[in-house]
């Protein structure tokens, strides 16, 4: 059962510039950013992947799941019919939604099409405790005197089955400043390749409370999630922070079955 531990960094010969740092965040705040994800960074005007269908959802998705509301005319109430399995108005239940939220934008958000950040458009601002954790995360390797100013994110929201196509984050204007990426939750499959897709890639397991550091040469380097397992998935369980002894048990039950991944970055 995985537990506070002591933070430890881990280099690769093969990948100058990528760390992988174990028991990066501690049970609380695994807790925190966890309901941050869940009440708060999905929020508008943070972009989502509803945005395409439905615009910006009416803030509160946590609470109308909690509460069996449904989107009805750009709001959250009570359906006034019964909507019955297999019902196409069954997709517009909130808990249905939440289960189909994929990711959210956090500072200024990432224009799929130009592939360009657009800084001057209505964004969830990086909070002070954001900036602080992965300012954290960044300066806990030894050697490495990093410029690493949060400007930019994506929050990822993965359930078990879901996957990560490899790619290579290099949109950003300095691609020599790091990437600091935190994984909540259940565990997934990490895996990282080179500048080509030719090379096996190298394999490693993530767990909650534990992030990764992409810099250097490893800015340039293919990498993705192919697999997210569930909460009964043998050896790997979700972190102890999350039981109900701690916090609330609709967050317990929700980080069973969830991935979450946030990733910030500098893009100047």
């Amino acid at each position: 059962m995985r537990t506070d531990g002591e933070m430890k960094v881990y280099a690769f010969d093969e990948h100058p510039g990528f760390y992988y740092v174990s028991n990066a965040l501690s049970s609380e705040e695994q807790r925190v950013w966890v309901r941050a994800a869940a009440t708060e960074l999905c929020e508008p005007p943070a972009r989502t992947n509803f945005g395409k269908e439905y615009g910006d959802l009416p803030v509160g998705l946590w609470n109308a799941a909690l509460q069996d509301l449904m989107l009805i005319d750009g709001s959250w109430q009570r359906p006034q019919r019964e909507i019955k399995r297999g019902d196409a108005e069954e997709r517009l239940f909130a808990r249905r939604l939440l289960t189909k939220l994929r990711w959210a934008t956090v500072g200024s958000p990432f224009n799929w099409t130009s592939r360009i950040y657009e800084p001057n458009v209505p964004r969830r601002k990086i909070s002070d405790a954001l900036v602080n954790l992965t300012r954290r995360i960044a300066q806990s390797v030894p050697g490495e005197d990093w410029i690493f100013d949060a400007q930019a994110g994506l929050v990822n929201y993965y359930q078990p089955g879901d996957t990560l196509n490899g790619h290579v984050d290099d949109a950003e204007n300095n691609l020599d400043r790091p990437i600091v990426s935190i994984s909540l939750g259940c565990p997934a499959v990490f895996l990282l390749g080179y500048e080509d897709r030719s090379r096996t890639p190298m394999a490693m397991i993530l767990r909650s409370g534990d992030a990764v550091i992409l810099g250097g040469e490893s800015r340039r380097c293919y990498h993705g999630v192919p697999r997210v397992f569930a909460a009964d998935d043998g050896d790997f369980a979700p972190s102890p922070a999350f039981n109900a002894e701690h916090w609330d048990v609709d967050f317990e039950e929700y980080i069973s079955h969830t991935r979450i991944n946030i990733s910030i970055r500098d893009i100047d």
